[in-house]
């Protein structure tokens, strides 16, 4: 979908004018969906490794461990990485043999970021058993929303509205404290053994 290359480009961007240069780990945070019972909306995952639709490998997570001792409640989980919304939840049952969670930018941000590490943090935003809408006619070629086909896709589809709407604003709030948990004052980001 067009989310992913849009996320790919301001990447490639920010690498191409040097906003990364000297970095060697990168921490990614957002929002994904979940195939598993055991993921509700608001759980807390980390990505030990991203598979591709085809079933191979697309990366292997990185600080792993120092992750899950500053998120000790967070799911250790195998990501699917989708070029598109899977918004069906029959999709998403057939797709839970694959992976614990799924998303749309992991696959194009390793792609992106080639040789730096890669350490992913997740909120679950959506499970197993909501539809969503379907907003594939809702972006453009760039990434962007397309606000009047956005509010028609919603209008139609009332009920997988108001789940894609809570569960959101549920992760995001989740991702917040999150975010502070990882960055507290204690944190050495510096260490071997460091995000």
């Amino acid at each position: 979908i067009a989310w992913a290359r849009a996320t790919t480009t301001r990447l490639v961007s920010a690498l191409s004018q040097g906003q990364l240069a000297g970095a060697r780990r990168v921490l990614v945070l957002g929002v994904a969906g979940s195939l598993s019972p055991r993921l509700g909306v608001g759980a807390v995952v980390i990505y030990e490794r991203v598979v591709s639709p085809a079933g191979g490998p697309c990366w292997e997570g990185s600080a792993v461990a120092a992750l899950h001792q500053r998120l000790p409640e967070a799911e250790r989980v195998t990501a699917l990485s989708c070029d598109r919304l899977i918004h069906q939840a029959e999709e998403k049952q057939r797709l839970q043999a694959q992976a614990q969670v799924v998303d749309m930018e992991a696959g194009a941000i390793a792609q992106s970021l080639g040789s730096l590490q890669i350490a992913t943090v997740r909120i679950i935003s959506d499970d197993l058993y909501r539809d969503l809408p379907d907003l594939s006619g809702a972006t453009r070629a760039d990434g962007s929303l397309n606000s009047v086909k956005l509010a028609i896709a919603l209008v139609r589809q009332p009920k997988a509205a108001l789940a894609l709407i809570s569960g959101s604003l549920q992760a995001l709030n989740v991702l917040e404290k999150t975010t502070y948990r990882i960055f507290a004052p204690d944190v050495n980001l510096d260490s071997s053994a460091g995000i």
